[in-house]
């Protein structure tokens, strides 16, 4: 019921998946779950739930945007893995870093990604688990084949103006950050507004307002 479920909740939102990836979005649902009961990873503890607000949530940014094949992607204060391992099931391709300080949560994306790594007939190509804050990564060769990175997300964490001091050095030029943000349009409006400062300081700009909040922020040359 559960793979009928994911498989139907994604073609109806224009994502067909193929069994391979029902397989490898049934297996992080269950151990979403499982680990849950130990670790908090996420309030909501639904199928459906999980499925529409946290699988489909994270892949929203490919209604609006391709991301090139073999993408440098870092997804930093990844938590459960939203919206950088979502991400990678659907575009296999993408060379993933997943950024997260806390070690529990860290320890929950090494074990699915190493499953993945095991079960994939041909892999799951290349990714890594960084159990440290983001502040930390620029400095540590381990990560060299993900930095500078073609595209950084975030997913509901710190304002703008807080987190651009920390995504926007890992870009390289013209290299894109998307912030995914909640709440009402005008409070993201207002958001925006008042890191324009700083993301000039940085030389950066907002050049896209998607829907749903989806906000891209480019880095210059």
């Amino acid at each position: 019921m559960q793979s009928t479920s994911i498989e139907v909740e994604f073609r109806k939102n224009g994502f067909p998946l193929s069994d391979l990836q029902i397989d490898q979005f049934s297996f992080y649902l269950e151990q979403l779950k499982t680990w849950n009961n130990y670790i908090n990873l996420t309030s909501i503890d639904d199928d459906l739930g999980i499925i529409h607000k946290h699988f489909l949530d994270s892949l929203k940014l490919l209604k609006f945007i391709e991301l090139p094949l073999a993408c440098r992607l870092i997804d930093i204060g990844s938590g459960a893995g939203f919206p950088g391992l979502p991400l990678k099931i659907y575009q296999p391709s993408t060379n993933l870093l997943l950024v997260e300080s806390v070690s529990k949560k860290a320890s929950f994306l090494q074990f699915v990604l190493a499953q993945f790594r095991q079960t994939a007939p041909h892999g799951f190509g290349q990714f890594e688990v960084l159990a440290n804050r983001a502040e930390t990564l620029a400095a540590q060769e381990k990560y060299l084949a993900y930095v500078p990175a073609d595209v950084v997300v975030t997913r509901y964490v710190a304002d703008i103006s807080d987190s651009a001091t920390y995504c926007l050095p890992l870009l390289q030029p013209n290299g894109t950050w998307y912030a995914y943000k909640s709440g009402p349009t005008k409070l993201v409006e207002k958001e925006i507004d008042s890191a324009q400062s700083v993301l000039s300081q940085l030389g950066a700009e907002v050049v896209d307002i998607y829907e749903e909040n989806l906000i891209a922020i480019k880095r210059g040359q």
